[in-house]
């Protein structure tokens, strides 16, 4: 039998694919899915023209979502240090990097519902 943990690992994975074929059809390049350091991991890392997003992914199975019970500031931290990696290794002056939030609703079976949030929060010291 699945543990919690595998299922969620599962669950995580479809949700970055249904979200990585939302990108690809709205004109985003991927250049990185489960990108990680040591300061922690980012879902997936777009480019859309000259701005690169770092997306984080969360698919709920319920209708509500609360982006400040999503994504709680130490994860957003941890987020922006990773971003800061990548950047540190990919850098390129003329992009414009930004933080997005991808979310996946359960509407039936099969079913799920994309919600995308450009720039749902900053690190300040990108701007």
């Amino acid at each position: 039998m699945p543990t919690n943990s595998s299922q969620t690992k599962v669950k995580g994975l479809f949700g970055e694919a249904q979200v990585v074929a939302w990108l690809k059809a709205h004109d985003y390049e991927i250049l990185a899915q489960n990108y990680t350091s040591k300061m922690g991991e980012i879902d997936i890392i777009a480019q859309k023209g000259d701005v690169v997003s770092f997306v984080e992914v969360k698919m709920r199975l319920t209708a509500y979502f609360a982006l400040s019970e999503l994504i709680t500031p130490s994860k957003q931290k941890k987020i922006i240090m990773t971003a800061k990696r990548y950047i540190a290794l990919n850098s390129n002056s003329n992009h414009v990097y930004q933080f997005d939030v991808a979310l996946l609703e359960k509407i039936s079976h099969d079913n799920f519902k994309i919600e995308y949030l450009p720039n749902a929060f900053y690190g300040s010291e990108f701007y």
